[in-house]
Order: structure tokens, then sequence, then C-alpha cells
């Protein structure tokens, strides 16, 4: 609710005007993602508030800095890859403020992205200074864990898919269209037209900052939208639900900046414009009853077949024994066994046995040996 209302307030003083603002207030809160994930026990609500928090911070009169400062910090204290987030907000403003600008106004830019880097700074060193001292390092373990599956990965295979992902979106070989489909969609079942509409309004939301016309804060979301998408495109080896309310907000800016634009415009613009959000609207509108239909099933499936697997195994296992799988969440839970998971979010033998022997099921096996394990038919 804190970041529709930001979302909000940030497009107004904009001059996007009501009506587009509240459009893009609206394409964040009925978003079925963003609407799970905030309620299932994530952190996804903290870190929506805080992006939106950001962008209204780029929309704000003094002391601007200190509002921008604290809202990196949250990001950053809220998820630890809110780095690409920070930076690529911070780099597309910085970039689209300096066109058309005075020497004194690019200063001025400058130095309120440098006092927020040291505020964020500031207000994040003791989680830093904390988890280096008690863990031996400030990277989570799961972001270890998730790492080390993409071995090879490089910078310039990072720019390479910034640069081709407006042509390769639309042949679903990127995660663009993920900001608005359902989760895991990629198992099918889904009617077609929705993911070619998720990458057309994707692709808007992708390409939007080329427009000059577009206030910086909203070109900004834009580039960072794009970047972010070329970061869940090319880096994590599955690009998991969880990842896209974050585009997905950043969307909901750009989608509302542009119809700001456009409702501005001449009548046959603005009566497309609204034609166009009135379809978004409702295609997210129904989405989210249909993910709705399909979390419950979900739920069903959990309490019915992964609790039961867990509860059995606590019922039939020793406490010392050990079991190897890749569903952890329930079975580990309601086993309470000690777990090698795979890839190794929960288990840093995992890991080790993983970057040893591989990847295979059947070598980590006969490297771990544990006394349980529980398979899908493909594993």
């Amino acid at each position: 609710a804190g970041a529709a209302g930001l979302v909000f307030a940030g497009l107004v003083r904009l001059g996007a005007g009501l009506t587009a603002a509240a459009f893009g207030a609206a394409c964040l809160a009925i978003e079925a993602k963003a609407l799970d994930f905030s309620t299932n026990g994530m952190e996804t609500g903290f870190l929506l508030l805080f992006i939106a928090y950001a962008f209204w911070a780029l929309t704000a009169t003094r002391p601007q800095w200190r509002h921008l400062g604290v809202a990196w910090a949250g990001i950053m204290w809220t998820r630890p890859d809110g780095f690409i987030y920070i930076g690529l907000l911070g780099a597309g403003y910085a970039a689209f403020s300096f066109f058309g600008a005075t020497w004194a106004e690019r200063r001025a830019t400058l130095l309120l992205l440098v006092r927020a880097a040291l505020c964020c700074a500031l207000l994040y060193l003791p989680w830093f200074t904390w988890a280096w001292t008690y863990y031996g390092s400030p990277v989570p373990h799961t972001i270890i864990a998730k790492g080390s599956m993409n071995a090879g990965r490089t910078l310039g295979g990072f720019l390479t898919t910034f640069v081709t992902l407006p042509f390769k979106v639309w042949v679903g070989q990127t995660s663009v269209e993920g900001t608005l489909l359902p989760t895991y969609y990629q198992g099918g079942g889904w009617p077609a037209v929705l993911a070619h509409g998720a990458r057309a309004f994707g692709a808007v939301a992708m390409l939007a900052w080329c427009w000059p016309g577009l206030k910086a804060p909203v070109r900004a979301a834009s580039l960072a939208f794009h970047g972010a998408h070329a970061y869940l495109t090319y880096f994590p080896y599955f690009p998991f639900p969880w990842y896209f309310p974050a585009t997905g907000i950043l969307a909901a800016v750009v989608w509302g900046g542009v119809a700001g634009q456009l409702l501005a415009a001449r009548p046959a613009w603005r009566r497309m414009t609204v034609v166009v959000a009135s379809i978004l609207l409702l295609g997210e509108g129904a989405l989210t009853v249909a993910s709705a239909v399909q979390m419950r099933a979900k739920q069903e499936i959990a309490y019915g077949n992964l609790r039961r697997i867990g509860e059995w195994l606590h019922a039939h296992a020793r406490p010392t024994d050990h079991i190897m799988l890749e569903p952890l969440g329930y079975i580990g839970y309601f086993s309470q066994l000690r777990a090698y998971d795979f890839p190794g979010l929960s288990s840093p033998r995992m890991v080790a046995a993983r970057k040893a022997v591989g990847n295979g099921w059947g070598i980590l096996l006969l490297s771990l040996r544990p006394e349980w394990v529980v398979l899908r038919p493909p594993e």
C-alpha cells in the first residue's frame, strides 16, 4: 500500500496527472506476484516500498538526498542484490538529467547522488560489518549457492544481453514477459495471447527511456527495468517468480509516466491511451484472479503431498539422519532433518560437494551419502 501511494505521489509530482498516476499505482496494486509474495512471508512488500520511495525521492524537493539515501539503504537491508536496482536507477537519473541542463544543474545532480550514496553506506554499514564479523562474509550463503550455478558469466555477456534484449523479447528468450505473467508461467497451460501481450507491454517499459519527452525519473525507471531484465535473463540459472515484483513496480512507474504524456497530447492519442490502459488493467485483474486459483491449488498440493512427506520422515527417520532433496521448504520444516538441499541454499556441504564432483544427482548422492532422498521423476 505504501509503495502504491508513493508511485502515485511521485507521478503526480512529475505532472503526469491524477488519472495517469492512479493508473500507474493500480498496475502495481493488482499485480498477482506483488500481492502473493508480499503476503506469504517474503521481503517483497518492503522491497517494493523502498524502490517506490527511491522513485519518489527523485521527484522530491530538499532534502532530497536524505530521502534517496534512506530509500537506497532500505533496498540494501531488504535484498542483497538491491545494489543492482540502486545502480541502474542512479545511473539512469544521472544520464537523463544531464541532457539540456546547465553545469550548475549537472553539478547538483552529481552532488545529490554522491550524498545519497554516502547516506546509504552509513545506514547499511551496521549490517555489513556485523555480517562479515559473524558469518565471515557479508554475502549471504544463498547467493553463494545460487551463484555457483552460473559459472562463466561475464560483464561482456551481460552487456550483450542488454543490447539484444529488445529483439529477443518477441521470441520468448528473455525474462521480460515474467513481469506480467503468473507464477511459474513457464510450465505452460496459459493462453498464448497472454505471453504476446506481456511482451508488448514489457517492451514499452523496457524502451521508454529512449523517449526524450519523458521526465528523467521515469526514464531512469525504464532503464532500470531494461537492465534488471538483462540481469535476470543472463545471470540466474532460472528467473524465479519472486524476482519479478521489483521489475513490476519499475514498469508501473513507466506505464504511468507514458500514459501521462499521451493523455496530454491530441484527442486521438488520449483515446488510444485510455483503451490500451483499460486492456492492461483488465488483463492484469483477470490474471490476478486466475493466479489466486492457481496458488490455492498449489497450496493444496503442498499440504497434501509435501507436508505429508515431511511428517512421514519425521515419524520414521532418526533425528541424526540427513535428507537430500530440492524442495526444501515444507519437507525440510516438517521432517526436522538435516538437509542437503540442491543447489545448497541451506547446506554449505552441498555447495562444496557440487564444486568437487559436479551437479549430477548420482555422483552427489555417492559423495554426500544421505540416509534419505526425495526425488522427482526427472531427478
